[in-house]
Protein backbone atom coordinates (compact mmCIF):
# COMPACT_ATOMS: atom_id res chain seq x y z
CA UNK A 1 0.00 0.00 0.00
CA UNK A 2 0.89 3.68 -0.35
CA UNK A 3 0.35 5.40 3.19
CA UNK A 4 0.21 4.25 6.86
CA UNK A 5 -3.52 4.28 7.32
CA UNK A 6 -3.95 2.10 4.14
CA UNK A 7 -1.39 0.06 5.38
CA UNK A 8 -3.72 -0.29 8.58
CA UNK A 9 -6.92 -1.08 6.79
CA UNK A 10 -4.88 -3.47 4.58
CA UNK A 11 -3.84 -5.37 7.58
CA UNK A 12 -6.99 -5.15 9.43
CA UNK A 13 -8.56 -6.96 6.33
CA UNK A 14 -6.20 -9.37 5.45
CA UNK A 15 -4.40 -10.44 8.84
CA UNK A 16 -1.09 -11.16 6.95
CA UNK A 17 1.59 -13.45 8.80
CA UNK A 18 3.90 -10.48 8.79
CA UNK A 19 3.80 -6.88 8.25
CA UNK A 20 6.64 -4.89 6.48
CA UNK A 21 6.82 -1.39 6.79
CA UNK A 22 8.53 1.56 5.79
CA UNK A 23 9.17 4.21 9.33
CA UNK A 24 8.53 7.06 6.54
CA UNK A 25 5.22 7.29 5.22
CA UNK A 26 2.51 9.71 4.38
CA UNK A 27 -1.16 9.66 6.55
CA UNK A 28 0.47 7.93 9.38
CA UNK A 29 4.30 7.46 9.55
CA UNK A 30 5.72 3.56 10.40
CA UNK A 31 5.36 4.38 14.30
CA UNK A 32 1.73 5.39 14.22
CA UNK A 33 0.95 2.63 12.18
CA UNK A 34 2.42 0.46 15.39
CA UNK A 35 0.53 2.14 17.43
CA UNK A 36 -2.47 0.99 15.83
CA UNK A 37 -2.05 -2.43 15.12
CA UNK A 38 -0.99 -3.05 18.58
CA UNK A 39 -3.95 -1.46 19.92
CA UNK A 40 -6.35 -3.83 18.43
CA UNK A 41 -6.97 -7.44 19.41
CA UNK A 42 -7.21 -8.91 15.92
CA UNK A 43 -3.65 -7.26 15.17
CA UNK A 44 -1.53 -6.81 17.67
CA UNK A 45 -0.05 -10.70 17.38
CA UNK A 46 1.21 -9.58 13.82
CA UNK A 47 4.99 -9.65 13.96
CA UNK A 48 6.38 -5.90 12.32
CA UNK A 49 9.90 -5.52 10.13
CA UNK A 50 10.47 -2.39 10.19
CA UNK A 51 12.68 -0.39 7.44
CA UNK A 52 14.76 2.67 6.86
CA UNK A 53 16.81 5.17 5.52
CA UNK A 54 16.30 7.68 8.09
CA UNK A 55 18.00 7.39 11.56
CA UNK A 56 15.88 5.86 14.03
CA UNK A 57 16.14 5.28 17.64
CA UNK A 58 16.36 2.55 19.65
CA UNK A 59 13.04 2.86 21.31
CA UNK A 60 11.53 3.33 18.12
CA UNK A 61 13.33 -0.15 16.63
CA UNK A 62 12.14 -1.66 20.02
CA UNK A 63 8.27 -1.54 19.06
CA UNK A 64 9.38 -3.74 15.83
CA UNK A 65 9.82 -7.10 15.91
CA UNK A 66 12.79 -6.54 13.36
CA UNK A 67 14.58 -3.79 11.63
CA UNK A 68 16.03 -3.41 8.55
CA UNK A 69 17.87 0.02 7.48
CA UNK A 70 17.87 0.30 3.81
CA UNK A 71 19.61 0.29 1.46
CA UNK A 72 19.70 -3.57 2.21
CA UNK A 73 20.42 -6.70 0.44
CA UNK A 74 17.89 -8.98 -0.46
CA UNK A 75 19.93 -11.97 1.29
CA UNK A 76 19.28 -10.24 4.17
CA UNK A 77 15.69 -8.98 3.87
CA UNK A 78 14.99 -12.86 3.33
CA UNK A 79 17.12 -13.80 6.78
CA UNK A 80 14.97 -11.29 8.69
CA UNK A 81 11.60 -12.51 7.80
CA UNK A 82 12.70 -16.17 8.46
CA UNK A 83 14.17 -14.95 11.91
CA UNK A 84 10.44 -12.80 12.48
CA UNK A 85 8.41 -15.27 11.43
CA UNK A 86 10.58 -17.89 13.22
CA UNK A 87 10.09 -16.08 16.10
CA UNK A 88 6.59 -15.97 16.45
CA UNK A 89 5.99 -19.56 15.76
CA UNK A 90 8.10 -19.98 18.71
CA UNK A 91 5.67 -18.19 20.78
CA UNK A 92 2.57 -19.41 19.45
Amino acid sequence: VHDGRSGVAATKELLPDLVLLDYEMPELDGLQVIDELRACEETRHIPILLNSAARVNMADIQKADGFLSKPFPESLLNEMLDRVLSKRRANR
